[in-house]
């Protein structure tokens, strides 16, 4: 009688305790849950990034033709899977400490321009002050920073710019479109 108290007790403890994450992961539910089509996953990520990576992605997947691709930076390969796309240059992270050279630069420009890549993605990573990341245009990237500031204007922004961005929390994005070929001008600011 003995032992089967004792099992009887322990198949209790377990019960209550596996009721008890069951009530944790049903509360995670609601804002934890990367809902897309290709990633329907529950994430410990921060409610505000899931926002931002959702409406970015549903922005991509709804503006961009079946053949179509986009070009992100500084690294934020994560949107060209969940929107189902390739990079359209074979570098897909932009940093300081990676140091591309201007000649390497041009030619993702012209990629670029080969592609006739409508929208660009950008990330709020392109200002960290994370050590070896840098400042997009300033310590990395001159060329094309010039290039995406002549040749593209904002057209959808996510996500909160204000904070210090990192890489599981405070996300923020902005999709670029290519400019009319009579309106092209500034865009960033260094």
């Amino acid at each position: 009688p003995i032992k089967h108290a004792f099992y009887l007790a322990l198949a209790v403890i377990i019960a209550v305790a596996f009721a008890g994450q069951c009530q944790l992961t049903a509360s995670c539910r609601n804002d934890r849950y990367l809902g897309l089509e290709r990633a329907g996953i529950f994430l410990g990520n921060d409610p505000a990034w899931i926002d931002t990576v959702e409406k970015t992605t549903r922005f991509l997947n709804q503006h961009l033709a079946p053949a179509e691709t986009f070009f992100a930076l500084p690294y934020d390969p994560l949107y060209y899977f969940l929107a189902g796309k390739e990079s359209p240059t074979r570098q897909i992270i932009f940093f300081d400490h990676i140091n591309i050279p201007p000649e390497q630069e041009e030619k993702i420009i012209a990629e670029l321009k080969a592609g006739n890549i409508r929208y660009a993605l950008l990330s709020n990573r392109i200002h960290s002050m994370e050590t070896g990341l840098g400042t997009f245009g300033k310590t990395y990237c001159p060329l094309l920073y010039e290039y995406i500031q002549e040749h593209f204007e904002a057209a959808a922004s996510f996500g909160d710019w204000s904070g210090h961005p990192r890489w599981v929390w405070n996300h923020a994005t902005v999709i670029l479109k290519r400019r009319a070929p009579q309106a092209e001008g500034p865009l960033l600011r260094k």
